[in-house]
């Protein structure tokens, strides 16, 4: 149902390209080229091995290496980006700006584009003739599209309750210094404490404080893990006021101390030796 509704709002709109994947089957769902030249273009000069190149970059930079941390970490990581906060512009050898998006729990992922800016070159024997036949805008404005885009596609596949998770998660993360209480996220959200949990519970299969504190240890266990701050100091940026109070909650979760990631493998093989 989600997906119907998204492709016949997309079917509606005007871009040069569009094409949306089953990330599972691998199906194409839909592609929209306008017109014989972007057709040619796109299958001439591989754009979908360069949408390949840019989606595994965003894999990493959203995920990251799963296999450096551990199964609980693993699974943190998996939670905040169930709303597919994957979305990346960049533009290909000419210049041309194309948007990707990736959906996740949704199973889906969208390539959208291109478009001509100022900063779109003319070589590889395209001409600014044919380049002429691709709309031309301001890199602002094209920018903005994207992200309109992006939005309403979220409109389509998501439902209040997980927009809401969204957003209440993409707040937690800003600063993890602060430490955020429900009654905290009530009044940013307008929402009540009993609305959040339930979000939390339908969606997460978690708790609001379960979550959060897996955040923020995963959090911690990473600043540990570059040693140029104390475990005072990343007490504070992680909520804590004290340090004893920051150990025993690092303790409970990890069952180790935070002194224990201080050292890197180099230090572990000689401290063993």
């Amino acid at each position: 149902m989600e997906r119907e509704i998204l492709l016949q709002s997309l079917r509606k709109k005007e871009f040069p390209f569009l094409q949306v994947t089953d990330t599972e089957t691998q199906e194409i769902l839909l592609d929209k080229k306008q017109g014989d030249f972007v057709k040619c273009f796109l299958e001439e000069h591989s754009i979908s091995a360069l949408f390949e190149v840019h989606f595994e970059k965003m894999r990493e930079k959203n995920m990251g290496d799963l296999a450096e941390y551990e199964e609980r970490e693993q699974s943190i990581i998996l939670k905040n980006t169930f709303l597919g906060k994957t979305f990346d512009l960049f533009h290909d050898s000419l210049g041309l700006t194309y948007c990707l998006m990736e959906f996740p729990s949704k199973m889906i992922r969208i390539a959208v584009g291109a478009y001509r800016t100022n900063a779109t070159m003319y070589r590889l024997g395209i001409t600014e003739k044919h380049l002429e036949k691709l709309p031309h805008l301001s890199l602002h404005l094209v920018e903005s599209k994207y992200h309109d885009l992006h939005q309403e596609i979220l409109s389509c596949l998501f439902v209040k309750g997980e927009q809401d998770l969204k957003e209440i998660i993409e707040y937690l993360q800003e600063d993890f210094s602060i430490s955020h209480t429900l009654n905290d996220l009530e009044k940013k959200f307008h929402l009540s404490e009993r609305t959040i949990q339930r979000r939390f519970k339908e969606h997460l299969n978690t708790t609001f404080f379960k979550f959060y504190q897996e955040m923020r240890m995963h959090y911690a266990r990473r600043l540990l893990r570059d040693t140029k701050y104390s475990i005072d100091e990343i007490a504070l940026k992680v909520g804590y006021e004290s340090s004893a109070n920051f150990y025993n909650a690092f303790h409970a979760y990890y069952g180790c101390p935070p002194r224990h990631y201080y050292l890197q493998p180099t230090e572990e093989k000689l401290w063993q030796n």
